[in-house]
């Protein structure tokens, strides 16, 4: 009867030191626990600290826009001057468009009155020239000394011979007489020079009526031309020979 009692006795021990030790353990836990906690407690922010944060932030903000404000308002003051300038330049374009139109149509009468000048002009040159001529062919030497009565002469001589002689020959040589012609006009009849020249390879006669109209006859056809291409065609279509 005596050994039960023992056994007893010694599980009761065992169950008193496990309870002891859960005990010990679980306050060690708490003690952990309470460690950990006052820790993140000491770490995490608190409401002033946010609303501080918050504040500086806001203030951060706050200068850049004062800044970008700063330099909007100057782009304002630049674009408002340069649109200035625009409007200014555009009165000015507008007002030279207006003077330079006006000169141009100045400039527009001044050649219309320059071109009726030169008509003029080269109307009274040949029209002072018609009654001189050319006299090409007469050997060096032959005025003896007094050209005026030697041409006058020979002028009165060529004239007559003219009418019934051709080619005109004096003391042996062949004489050619040529009116006596403006600049304007020389250049305005020498633009037919091929064309009289295909001409008179053709046997076709050609001439000119004062200043620069060319007559050409071809059969009973005869045309008068002022433009070197027109009379050109009309040779075409008669199949003048080049």
């Amino acid at each position: 009867m005596g050994k039960p009692q023992k056994n007893k006795s010694a599980e009761k021990q065992t169950t008193t030191d496990k309870t002891s030790d859960e005990a010990s353990a679980s306050t060690r836990l708490d003690a952990s626990t309470r460690l950990d906690a006052s820790s993140d407690q000491d770490e995490a922010p608190t409401r002033t600290d946010i609303m501080a944060a918050i504040n500086q932030l806001n203030q951060n903000v706050d200068s850049k826009f004062e800044l970008l404000n700063a330099s909007i308002a100057g782009l304002k003051q630049s674009l408002g001057e340069v649109e200035q300038r625009v409007i200014s330049t555009e009165g000015g374009l507008n007002e030279h468009e207006t003077r330079i139109k006006a000169l141009e149509d100045q400039c527009s009468r001044w050649a219309e009155e320059a071109r009726s000048l030169n008509g003029r002009v080269d109307d009274l040159v040949s029209r002072s020239r018609r009654q001189n001529i050319w006299i090409i062919g007469v050997k060096e030497g032959m005025e003896k000394g007094n050209p005026t009565d030697f041409v006058s002469k020979l002028k009165e001589l060529l004239l007559r011979l003219s009418s019934h002689k051709f080619p005109l020959q004096h003391e042996g040589a062949r004489i050619f007489i040529f009116p006596d012609l403006g600049p304007a006009v020389m250049k305005q009849r020498q633009q037919f020079d091929n064309i009289g020249t295909r001409c008179r390879s053709a046997g076709v006669r050609c001439g000119f009526r004062h200043p620069a109209t060319f007559v050409v006859s071809v059969g009973e056809d005869k045309c008068t031309f002022n433009n070197p291409k027109d009379a050109e065609k009309f040779l075409d279509d008669k199949q003048v020979s080049r």
